[in-house]
């Protein structure tokens, strides 16, 4: 398998690099003489493999069983494979299955609530675990041996019976959201994921991934559903190695798991992979980094592919360690990329692909593609030398043996075969068959596999710094990663009718009022606000403290001193910033969108415009606020962004804000600001204590301090350090 897929275990790597160490050392101390280039350097073969006892059995509802006793340490570890994934998730719920994979474990069961196991299993000293990854569902756990039985117990009932509580569906829901929000925060995920998206097509299954409108779809009836078709015995293998008798641990096995009762046996169909595919050059523009991230290459093979061997051999030539092709020339011959890499990411049950990754300096990034496509174009037109054959095979054959670096790799693996339907021998034959790869078979292998004229190939950067236009390489198809709006969640508003219309505007009048008057409205040019803020996060409550600078209509700045550092975020009306203790950057567009329509919603602009006639007003209800009796009115602006106002008619307040609101780093929720303590400011009367609640739940909490109207904020204040100078 290729080192691509991460099959190297973090302690093996942390282990082979103190080896490494040690015997750079030990060479340092050899007088020159001794010492050897690498290229010189020959390694014994490897020794067959020995594998320990497994024992696997079926139990008859036909769950299979993996077994193998391992006494190093007094621990026991397991995991259970389900024959489902994301890839089975209907195309308009795509999450769902991240969500039943989170909620199984949060919700806890019908006889445990989450939080109970959470307290079992830390005073145990052990831990359960379950996800829904794209072609499979996953358990785990960990146990010190005496605590077997109560833990895979407590494992068996998440599988069997979990609860899916709507309180934890809707964390997982945030979690979610949340990712979404951050999606293209980090270039290199940008590029790998539209990668994989050109390769397989963006609706495939292989591909997608959730949007806000996804999540919406997903209901606690669809989590049933979808346990309730695939979390079957029949469609799972469970693994379980460390320190215990296996005759016991058999039993205990049957005890636990024996009275799941079986499902429907029929596995479902797997989605299609279309065998063919056009080459394209492909864009994302990127103006805020310096360096371009190409990705190249084309769809792949499975791993019973017969030239799988070779192309594995091609790739680690062409791409896989300090000596292949990509990393001597491109990189260190012509200087043109940081990092430089290349791999044949092969599947078990579907096609994988062929991958180049070379992340390069904005002003080579032309010039990079084009060395690296003639080098991909040059495996197919001649053999490679005798020296790339041997040193590429030592490198896949070296990193081999940590596919059985522990007991749990093996077991793993061999859970995996059976979950695919590969014959339990496979990796062993691994060995033999990299070993018999010969430069033909490369040769081959790479003019039947690769497709020089049909490359896929994606940069991610700058354009405007590259080298050469990259129309040079092909016609050029720009991608859109905007992240699509969440669709409105709230009810339609009612037609508006003259009467809704008319009693609107008197509503919207009592706000005016309430406020200090149009006169006064149209008098406020800025406005500064010091507050006390209590911000609800994850980990419990943050006391801050903020600066609010507000300049009508539409600038603003906020300072937030925070205990990690003081925040800041602005906005001129046209572009934003946001300034962290990390630096600062301009403000991407999702936040960008968040700052313009903030501006909007600031109460003195919304009645301002709305009572010029700017925007249109529509009753909607009577409502009762905080005990207070309010009439509710829809305030929509040309955008067509739309907040309801509740208004308490007998003194005019402006009680209650409510929207469709984007919490940063969360996504798309449902926003109210609750407003009391009115006091007057300079003829204007504004609240002195804010609520906001999120999809019903307290986000954060304002008690102002003191407020100034009209003092005269300088414009400077909305323009980013470097503009300023």
């Amino acid at each position: 398998m290729t080192r691509a897929q991460g099959i190297v275990p973090k302690r093996s790597v942390r282990r082979l690099l103190g080896l490494c160490l040690a015997a750079f050392m030990m060479l340092a101390a050899l007088p020159a003489a001794a010492q050897k280039p690498y290229t010189k350097l020959r390694y014994p073969p490897l020794r067959d493999l020995t594998l320990p006892k497994v024992e696997r059995f079926e139990l008859a509802n036909g769950l299979v069983v993996y077994l193998v006793e391992d006494h190093q340490l007094p621990r026991v570890d397991g995991t259970v494979l389900v024959k489902t994934g994301a890839r089975f998730e209907p195309a308009d719920k795509v999450g769902l299955a991240s969500i039943l994979g989170q909620a199984m474990r949060t919700g806890g069961t019908a006889a445990r609530k989450g939080e109970e196991i959470d307290r079992l299993l830390e005073n145990s000293g052990a831990s359960v675990e379950t996800s829904v990854d794209t072609d499979s569902a996953s358990a785990s756990l960990f146990t010190l041996k005496e605590n077997l039985p109560q833990v895979l117990e407590v494992l068996a009932d998440l599988l069997r019976n979990p609860a899916l509580p709507e309180d934890k569906i809707d964390l997982a829901k945030v979690q979610e959201r949340s990712a979404i929000a951050r999606r293209n925060d980090e270039v290199g995920g940008i590029a790998d994921r539209e990668f994989t998206k050109l390769v397989y097509g963006a609706a495939s299954p292989y591909a997608r991934h959730p949007e806000y409108a996804t999540l919406q779809n997903v209901t606690r009836d669809d989590l049933v559903a979808f346990h309730r078709r695939y979390f079957v015995p029949n469609q799972a293998i469970l693994g379980l190695w460390g320190d215990f008798n296996t005759a016991e641990a058999r039993a205990l096995v049957e005890r636990v798991f024996g009275s799941w009762p079986r499902g429907e046996a029929a596995a479902p169909r797997l989605p299609e992979v279309p065998a063919d595919w056009q080459g394209s050059v492909n864009f994302i523009p990127k103006d805020d980094v310096n360096q371009t991230n190409l990705r190249i290459g084309h769809l792949g093979g499975r791993f019973d592919d017969p030239d799988f061997y070779a192309l594995n051999v091609m790739t680690e030539i062409l791409g896989g360690g300090l000596s292949s092709r990509l990393f001597r020339h491109v990189r260190s011959d012509l200087g043109l990329a940081y990092a430089a890499g290349a791999a044949w990411v092969a599947e078990f049950d579907h096609p994988g692909y062929f991958f180049i990754r070379v992340d390069t300096k904005s002003e080579s990034t032309v010039k990079a593609a084009q060395e690296t496509l003639k080098e991909v174009r040059r495996l197919t037109e001649e053999p490679v030398s005798a020296e790339e054959l041997r040193t590429a095979k030592e490198g896949i054959l070296n990193s081999f043996v940590f596919n059985f670096d522990t007991t749990g790799e093996i077991v793993r693996r061999l859970m995996a075969y059976e979950y695919y339907g590969y014959p339990r021998d496979f990796l062993e034959k691994f060995k033999a068959n990299v070993e018999k790869v010969t430069a033909d078979d490369v040769l081959r292998a790479a003019k039947a596999r690769l497709q020089p004229d049909k490359i896929v190939l994606l940069a991610v950067g700058r354009q405007q710094d590259f080298d050469q236009p990259l129309s040079t390489l092909g016609a050029v198809k720009t991608i859109d990663i905007a992240i699509p709006e969440p669709k409105e969640e709230t009810a339609a508003a009612p037609a508006a009718t003259p009467e809704s219309l008319a009693r609107g505007r008197q509503v919207l009048e009592a706000a005016v009022r309430g406020m200090g008057g149009l006169e006064v409205l149209k008098g406020v040019r800025d406005l500064t606000v010091l507050s006390r803020l209590t911000q609800v996060t994850p980990g419990g409550e943050l006391q801050l403290t903020s600066k609010l600078f507000l300049v009508l209509p539409d600038k603003f700045r906020q300072d937030v001193i925070t205990p990690f550092g003081e925040l800041s975020l602005a906005y001129d009306g046209e572009q934003g910033w946001q300034k962290t203790p990390q630096g600062t950057r301009a403000a991407p567009p999702p936040v960008l969108d968040l700052l313009r329509k903030s501006a909007a919603r600031t109460p003195v602009r919304l009645l301002r415009e709305a009572a010029e006639g700017k925007r249109t007003v529509q009753f909607l209800e009577t409502a009762e606020v905080d005990g207070h009796a309010a009439e509710v009115i829809l305030v929509t602006d040309a955008t067509g962004d739309a907040v309801k106002l509740s208004v308490d008619l007998a003194t005019g307040h402006l009680l209650k804000l409510a929207f469709q609101g984007m919490a940063p780093g969360q996504g798309p929720v449902a926003e109210e600001q609750f407003f009391s303590d009115f006091r007057p400011v300079s003829g204007l009367t504004i609240p002195f204590r804010i609520l906001v609640l999120q999809d019903g739940k307290k986000s954060q909490e304002r008690n102002v301090d003191s407020a100034e109207v009209n003092v005269g904020v300088d414009p400077k204040l909305f323009a980013r350090e470097e503009e300023k100078k």
